[in-house]
């Protein structure tokens, strides 16, 4: 039995605090040295050893489909040069093989095409910074899936895009197994999340940060798991009209879209990018970014036991914020 695993390792970036009377003021929106301390003692308390049990897996010749996000692998040469520049090592000798998602870990496919294209190519900038490579496995945050997806990556070479099996689809196809998109510029896709109890099974795996569930690192030779993308030329096709989602993944997608305050941040998100996508700077980009992360979504979601719509009222002064700078 070969059983497969994409483990993901993120960190959540903090947006600043900023009141309705500081949008003007040219605050920044992304505070660095705040978040290094964030890193620096969760790194002491739980993220070092959880990178220690990835490289002594890797040390005992083992191999291992990873996704590290953008602001994992910043934050990460700041703190830990040393553990970076290992993984650089198992990633040069091939143990490592890098999937490629979003940057920053977030639901920008949600909200806007402009603002997910932008968000894959940061992920891809920071693999070829950090690795000097750049993934040809694609899987989107909470593996979310669509035919629409496949139109989205066109331009960016990918070889592999992950989606999720559905007992409803495709007569119930449960194993790990390969097909194509649909359109005039096909993807090969492999489906994940089956019937563990099939001869080949990949799962979704949290190393740290992500909704996924704690799974121990297991292996299977990436060899065989190559051949299996590669090897068959006429693969059946796989569509999905509607977005679909990992059963790994800790909530259903409706609870970062459901609620009325989400709705109208992504909505705000989505009005900023059409109306100014070619004025964003970097760091505009990247702020709209952080918004839509998972963690920050479902803390509005939360709005009655926690301070949920402080938080919303907090990201859409920052948007506030960034449409005044640009005009």
């Amino acid at each position: 039995m070969n059983n497969y695993q994409i483990l993901h390792y993120h960190f959540t970036l903090a947006l600043k605090d900023i009141s309705f009377l500081e949008v003007s003021e040219g605050n920044e929106l992304v505070p660095e040295e705040f978040n290094n301390k964030r890193f620096h003692q969760t790194f002491k308390a739980e993220i070092g050893e959880k990178l220690d049990a990835l490289i002594n897996f890797l040390k005992a010749k083992n191999e291992a489909l990873v996704y590290f996000s953008g602001s994992f692998l910043e934050m990460l040469e700041k703190e830990s040069l040393s553990r970076l520049n290992t993984l650089q090592k198992y990633v040069e000798n091939g143990q490592i093989e890098l999937v490629a998602s979003c940057a920053y870990h977030s639901f920008s496919y949600l909200c806007h095409p402009e603002l997910f294209k932008k968000e894959v190519s940061f992920h891809q900038q920071a693999y070829q910074k950090y690795f000097e490579k750049e993934a040809k496995i694609f899987i989107n945050t909470a593996c979310l899936f669509d035919d629409k997806l496949v139109e989205y990556l066109h331009d960016f070479n990918f070889e592999t895009l992950i989606a999720t099996a559905n007992s409803w689809h495709l007569s119930g196809t449960h194993a790990a197994e390969t097909f194509q998109s649909i359109g005039d510029k096909p993807m090969r896709i492999l489906l994940s999340n089956g019937d563990s109890n099939s001869n080949t099974f990949l799962s979704l795996a949290n190393g740290y940060g992500s909704a996924y569930d704690n799974n121990h690192i297991s292996h299977s030779s990436l060899e065989s798991l190559k051949k299996m993308m590669y090897e068959e030329e006429h693969p059946s096709t796989y569509s999905a009209s509607m977005p679909l989602s990992s059963p790994e993944w800790e909530y259903p997608i409706s609870n970062y879209l459901a609620n009325p305050l989400q709705k109208a941040l992504l909505n705000e998100c989505k009005r900023l990018v059409d109306a100014q996508h070619q004025q964003l700077a970097e760091e505009d980009w990247k702020a709209i970014m952080l918004i839509c992360q998972p963690e920050k979504l479902i803390h509005i979601h939360k709005a009655e036991q926690s301070n949920g719509y402080q938080s919303f009222i907090n990201s859409m002064n920052i948007l506030t914020a960034i449409g005044l700078k640009l005009k």
